[in-house]
């Protein structure tokens, strides 16, 4: 939700289509503030299964999320070209 206050304040003035903030949302950057903040705990057990979650969940996001963008885009910002 942090990229959706600037596009509903910004989003008239550089014409965004409507919709733009859910794609905006759905294809933001994933994961790497996570995995760098990860890498900094201490060694040991803990921070094994911290960093295996953490990169799980980076995969599955940018797996799932990078898979389904076009659909999402397709169903949010209406087509130009008809």
């Amino acid at each position: 939700m942090t990229v959706g206050v600037p596009i509903a304040v910004l989003g008239e003035r550089f014409r965004l289509p409507k919709g733009s903030w859910s794609v905006m949302t759905w294809g933001g950057l994933r994961g790497g503030i996570s995995v760098a903040l990860a890498l900094t705990l201490p060694p040991g057990e803990a921070r094994d299964v911290v960093v295996s979650l953490t990169y799980s969940v980076v995969v599955f996001s940018i797996l799932v999320q990078g898979m389904s963008i076009g659909k999402l885009v397709k169903r949010v910002i209406p087509c130009t070209d008809r």
